[in-house]
Formats: C-alpha cells, structure tokens, sequence
C-alpha cells in the first residue's frame, strides 16, 4: 500500500523514477531518479509490514540524526516522498534550458539574464557554479550552499546583492571588471575564504560584506571608493593596503576577533 502511494505522490510532482525486480526482495523496488543524469539517487524498498518503507543508497536523503531502524524500514510513503522531493528541488534538473548540471557543476545558459531566487539556496551537491557573459542580476538564492566553493562573476554584472552567499562554502571567488557594487552581508561566513580581490570598477563595498570569513589577503585595487562597516572584520588578515581612491573607510570595515584595527597602510 505504501509504495503505491508513493507512486502516486511522485506522478503527481512528475518526479523520475522506475520500478525494477530485485533477485532477493519479494516483489518490486522503486528508484528515484536524479532526472539531469538519470542514474538513480535512492532506492526504496518495502519494509515488510506492509505499511512501512525503507531506504537504500540514500545521497542526501538520509540524515546523522535517523536510526538504522528509519533507513530498514519504518518510513511511509509521505516521508519518503518528503526527503525525495526536497532533493529533487535541490537540484535543479527541472529546466534544461535554463542550467546545465554535469556532475557537481552547474552552468547557467547563455542569453539567461536573472538567476532565479532561492534556485540553489541550501544545496549541498553543487560545487561549481558558471555564470556566463550577459548575466546581469543575481538573487539572493546561494545562502548555505555548504559545497560550493568556486564561483565567477561575469562583467556585465554589476550587484552582488545582499546575502547571495552568505554561509556558503566558498573557497575562490574571482570579480570580473564590471561588478560595481558587493551588498552587504554578501560574502558573510564564508569560512573557507582565504583570499579576496576586489577590482577598481567596485565603487562601494557594503557593511558586513566578508564579516566573519577566513580572509588572509585582501588586495583592493585602484578605484575602489567606499567601504562599510565591518565589512571585512573578524577575520585573520594582519593589514590591508587601501588605495587612494577610498574616501569613505568606516572606522570598524578592518577589525579583528576583539574588534581591533588591524594594520591599514595607505598608499
């Protein structure tokens, strides 16, 4: 009974899966499908008593906290269907011709002006993102990406908004020519961020933008003019180099884990 309402639920959502004979389980199991690739995310199978299912070869839909019992076979078809359509939204298969995803990197399309919100908020299987010449506005969807670790802004965009990629796992992020503003709480928490550089076509750095990184160089360049409170504070970068392009430095944009300046050399 409940593998077939969980067919029903997953025709419902029209999310892929097949059915297919196991040499040593009575009856059919059901594989959910990763629909970009079509190789199979999980396997579930009946729990026996007729009223319960199990899970097996479980990427991302089993978590520390479930017992080995919970995996055997003591979930219904809802919360089975529940892990399996909150991976499926994770991974954004659902249109092709927006973005392309082969193994852990995805490629938005070319001629794709707008990043939709939350399109990859708290995904953990992404860890490249490539984001071609001609997008121009960027949503706030990347927050606590915890796998993503590269990314590259295109120079035809001009705003990072506030938050983007806030938590995320972000190990390299390179700025084209192009980005005029970073918002603030941008890059907040991104503690595997060890180096940063900021062109000359940014002319604001917003408050908080790098707060709480793991920031050990910062290089800004020439042209660089504001730049807001705690924007890279608490981080453990010894100084910076300001250009003389900044007229607007908040007292409190460089300060460390106690809320002291760090050392700021003017050029």
């Amino acid at each position: 009974m409940e593998m077939q309402k969980l067919k029903i639920l997953l025709d419902q959502s029209k999310i892929p899966y097949r059915c297919r004979k196991h040499a040593y389980l009575q009856g059919e199991y059901l594989e959910y499908l990763d629909a970009a690739t079509g190789t199979a995310v999980c396997s579930v199978i009946d729990g026996g008593k007729g009223c319960e299912l199990g899970l097996l070869q479980m990427d991302g839909l089993i978590s520390k906290a479930d017992t080995w019992d919970s995996v055997l076979g003591c979930l219904t078809a809802e919360k089975v269907f529940q892990r399996i359509l909150r991976h499926y939204r994770r991974l954004p298969t659902l249109f092709p011709e927006y973005v392309t995803i082969r193994a852990d990197t995805a490629t938005i399309a070319p001629g794709i002006p707008t990043v939709f919100d939350d399109f990859f908020e708290k995904n953990d299987i992404i860890k490249k993102i490539i984001l071609p010449e001609g997008v121009t506005c960027l949503n706030t969807g990347f927050r606590a990406c915890t796998a993503l670790e590269d990314i590259c802004f295109p120079s035809t965009l001009k705003e990072i908004p506030s938050g983007a990629f806030e938590n995320s796992g972000l190990k390299q992020v390179t700025f084209s020519f192009g980005t005029e503003v970073i918002r603030e709480n941008a890059f907040m928490g991104c503690k595997r961020l060890e180096r940063v550089r900021i062109p000359g076509s940014v002319r604001r750095i917003e408050d908080s933008a790098f707060w709480l990184c793991s920031l050990r160089e910062v290089i800004l360049d020439e042209g660089i003019r504001s730049i807001g409170f705690f924007a890279f504070a608490e981080n453990p970068m010894t100084g910076v180099v300001i250009p003389k392009s900044v007229d607007d430095l908040d007292d409190m944009a460089f300060v460390d884990e106690q809320w002291e300046p760090i050392e700021i050399i003017y050029k």
